[in-house]
């Protein structure tokens, strides 16, 4: 990833997240790359501190506000398990089949017997 970008490329723009609330968040984009030579599309968003947090991307065809909630609630869910302690309910796996057609099918390959 490059240096910081300026304070002026990162202009305002409203996130609506997918439960339909807005966030308005400082956001600038360039496209960048790796030492691979693979292009990706680099989002940034300014907080409010001066602080600028980098995501990188192969969606070259969303607009910056769409790809930015979408990799940004990405980033927030993968930091909740990673702060989530190891005996949280969310970090086990399910005891037993959970999805309905995996529980049905088992039933009925009992009923057969």
């Amino acid at each position: 990833m490059s240096a910081k970008f300026s304070l002026k490329d990162f202009p305002p723009h409203q996130i609506t997240l997918q439960h339909g609330d807005t966030l308005p968040l400082h956001l600038a984009e360039r496209g960048t790359h790796l030492g691979n030579g693979l292009w990706l599309r680099e989002l940034r968003r300014l907080d409010e501190k001066g602080h600028q947090t980098s995501i990188l991307s192969t969606d070259y065809r969303s607009d910056i506000t769409t790809a930015a909630a979408a990799m940004f609630a990405r980033w927030h869910q993968e930091n909740f398990f990673k702060a989530t302690p190891p005996s949280h309910p969310t970090q086990r796996p399910p005891a037993r089949p959970t999805h309905p057609s995996t529980t049905n099918r088992a039933q009925t390959l009992h009923r057969h017997h």
